[in-house]
């Protein structure tokens, strides 16, 4: 995985992906994020990367030919090109330790989903809290704090937070009182009649995972709920595995 990150908005990008990386495609790499940059290389003065090996004379070429100057960092010294060791580290934390990557195929798939978000949404503290494609923080105002919005990202592992338009918003005091206006028959409360008890031995149709048997005689018998999600009994069949382990000090896996 090939990263270039700009020093002065902090702007990520990935040049490629591949198993086997060599200098002919760290070239082809340089070539293309040339072109994706087009007239903003040029305001760019210098390129810092470490002595890898592939980054061949032909790697340096690319960026010398649009006026960029190459430094090499010195051996066994990665604080010489710290914002990008810093960033490469935020890319394991936030992403790849989290997350089960099958090919490189997916691995570029999610790696376009976070540049996204790393470039528009991210804040950064030496940009005063701004994403590097925001060159201004919007003003918020206090009194619609309430009408932020969750949005998940990149396979929901992260989440971004967004402030919806007041007019999209519905309040749950509103949902209410047009509830409460419907005409009801005289005599029926607001709750809807309960439905029948399903017969013996029957099972009521259940509702996010969970079923409840009843008795002959149609009474639901306390604590036999049970869960029907695969996922949770998974987690509760390793969590007992890890406890039996580290009572006897033996793996029963």
């Amino acid at each position: 995985m090939l990263v270039f990150i700009e020093h002065g908005t902090r702007r990520l990008h990935v040049a490629g992906v591949t198993a086997h990386p060599t200098g002919a495609w760290a070239v082809q790499q340089a070539r293309n994020l040339a072109m994706d940059l087009g007239d903003r290389l040029g305001m760019l003065r210098f390129l810092f990367h470490d002595r890898d090996p592939v980054f061949t004379c032909g790697f340096g070429e690319v960026f010398k030919a649009e006026g960029l100057r190459i430094i090499t960092t010195l051996p066994r010294t990665p604080r010489m090109n710290a914002i990008c060791e810093r960033v490469n580290g935020t890319l394991r934390r936030e992403l790849l330790d989290r997350i089960l990557i099958v090919g490189e195929r997916h691995l570029a798939l999610v790696l376009r989903e976070y540049v996204a978000h790393y470039n528009g949404h991210r804040p950064h503290q030496s940009r005063q809290q701004r994403p590097p494609d925001i060159e201004t923080q919007p003003a918020r105002d206090v009194a619609g704090l309430r009408s932020v919005r969750r949005k998940p990202v990149v396979a929901g592992l992260i989440n971004e937070y967004h402030q919806a338009a007041l007019a999209q918003l519905r309040p749950r005091n509103q949902i209410i009182e047009r509830y409460s206006r419907r005409q009801r028959p005289a005599g029926t409360s607001r709750r809807s009649p309960a439905a029948p008890l399903p017969a013996a031995g029957q099972r009521r149709g259940h509702r996010s995972g969970f079923a409840r048997y009843y008795s002959r005689d149609g009474v639901a018998p306390r604590g036999r709920r049970r869960i029907l999600k695969t996922n949770t009994v998974m987690v509760i069949i390793f969590i007992n595995l890890g406890k039996q382990a580290g009572a006897d000090g033996q793996d029963h896996r």
